[in-house]
């Protein structure tokens, strides 16, 4: 049984999950520029600060959503939201990462460049192992999330799953890859956590 406390805990997780998404992607786009590559010094800590808290509020929304939806006798809702939780732990602590080998205090053979490059290439797989919860969610939550919630809750666990596994297989034009990712990233995720807050309020 979820306590109201926890409910309120929940919707304010998934709204700030919302806007430090929507925060990280206007820095990368309108600050740095969609040409910029590796890592910024100026705003590369406040790009990992920003992923990390964005995580943690996810990880408060998955964790908490097994009370809300009761997930006691709902086995796949129960491993989605296990799975979900532990590849968020994952990327919150390889976004972490660039800025730490930039201030190292001693020479590393990883630059804060190739860092950032690999959490470019690891955020991918994290959310693609966090669809599933995305798709359970939108499943056993339709009676408290708003009408068009298990749409955009299902757009987004289904998208992420298609893009990652075409890019994944070498198939799908790396032109198209940017685009599609900000469809589902930036416009659907967004959406789909104004929904989960819904949710968590109802």
């Amino acid at each position: 049984m979820i306590t109201s406390e926890e409910k309120e805990l929940g919707r304010r997780f998934a709204l700030g999950a919302l806007v430090l998404l929507l925060a990280n992607f206007l820095i990368q786009v309108f600050v740095l520029g969609p040409e910029a590559t590796g890592y910024n010094e100026t705003w590369g800590p406040v790009i990992g600060l920003a992923s990390a808290l964005q995580l943690m509020a996810g990880m408060g929304v998955i964790r908490l959503s097994g009370k809300l939806l009761d997930d006691k006798d709902k086995p796949l809702l129960t491993g989605s939201i296990g799975l979900g939780y532990t590849v968020s732990a994952v990327g919150l602590v390889m976004s972490l990462v660039p800025a730490a080998v930039h201030n190292a205090f001693n020479a590393t053979a990883l630059t804060a460049d190739m860092a950032a490059d690999l959490v470019f290439y690891v955020t991918p797989a994290v959310f693609l192992f966090i669809a599933p919860f995305n798709i359970q969610f939108a499943k056993y939550g339709k009676s408290i999330l708003p009408s068009w919630g298990p749409a955009v809750g299902n757009a987004v666990g289904y998208g992420i799953i298609a893009v990652t596994a075409v890019f994944l297989s070498g198939l799908f034009p790396d032109a198209a890859f940017v685009p599609l990712q900000v469809v589902i990233g930036v416009v659907l995720t967004p959406v789909w956590f104004f929904a989960i807050s819904k949710a968590f309020s109802n």
